[in-house]
């Protein structure tokens, strides 16, 4: 109690202090960065198709089935990526192409590389396919 009087603090409450600081700042970036590799309905986007941002969850009607296989097309705001270069996204990908893999939450997802960060304002407007997550296949 004197310490307390001659210095205004509890004993060994700054140590607790600082620990309760530091733990509360490790979930805070934890929490955010699993939230840049998880797909809204919760699941982890897997490591080898996402490096932080580049995957998100797109609408079904941006998929259409072809042949033996799919053609996505995507409007500039339908993806962080495509959002920051400012254009879409189109390709063909056929089904036995090792980047389809199965959604988790039945809903169609894409990772894309490239845009302005990795790629640098000049050529950003290239954009590849890492992954692409279907919903499973029914039979």
């Amino acid at each position: 109690m004197q310490q307390m009087m001659q210095t205004g603090r509890v004993p060994g409450c700054g140590g607790l202090l600082a620990i309760v600081g530091v733990v509360a700042l490790s979930a805070l970036v934890a929490g955010s960065h699993s939230r840049a590799h998880d797909a809204p309905s919760g699941w982890s986007y897997p490591q080898n198709c996402c490096s932080g941002q580049d995957c998100d969850e797109i609408p079904a009607s941006a998929v259409t089935a072809i042949g033996d296989g799919y053609h996505i097309e995507l409007g500039p705001d339908q993806h962080i990526i495509l959002t920051q270069i400012g254009r879409g996204f189109s390709e063909d990908i056929a089904a036995s192409d090792p980047r389809i893999k199965d959604s988790p939450d039945g809903a169609y997802h894409i990772c894309l590389a490239g845009g302005i960060e990795e790629l640098g304002q000049a050529s950003g407007s290239f954009v590849r396919m890492i992954c692409f997550f279907r919903p499973p296949p029914l039979f």
